[in-house]
């Protein structure tokens, strides 16, 4: 059996933990827009630019665009691995509002809350 070398799986590690968590976000977000009465959900209506009912693949493209560009914190047309991270980390701390480095089920309850309530603003 071949083994990773230690120093190439700590990066790898560091990249897979803001993934996941990016993942679960996405999952949430994909399993609130499904539960909107529209229908469509805020995510859907977000992706179909023009509101005609479809997401084509030049909405798509652009929102992918958009998500890369704001990764990009230096817009150098690359993601380093400093951006990627401070990303989850950002996210991350949105989520733990008590700072003690562990996000709770009444944390993540009370931040999308209050998510919604600044987007409803």
């Amino acid at each position: 059996m071949r083994k990773t070398p230690f120093l190439l799986a700590v990066p790898i590690f560091l990249l897979a933990v803001p993934m996941a968590f990016s993942l679960a976000l996405g999952l949430a977000a994909a399993d609130a827009a499904a539960a909107e009465p529209s229908g469509h959900g805020k995510f859907f209506d977000k992706l179909d630019a023009n509101k005609d009912g479809v997401i084509t693949q030049a909405e798509a493209r652009a929102a992918r665009t958009r998500h890369f560009d704001r990764l990009d914190q230096d817009h150098d047309g690359t993601i380093s691995l400093e951006e990627f991270q401070a990303k989850g980390a950002r996210r991350f701390l949105r989520f733990d509002l008590d700072g003690d480095g562990r996000i709770t089920r009444e944390e993540m309850a009370q931040a999308k809350r209050e998510h919604h309530k600044q987007k409803a603003d």
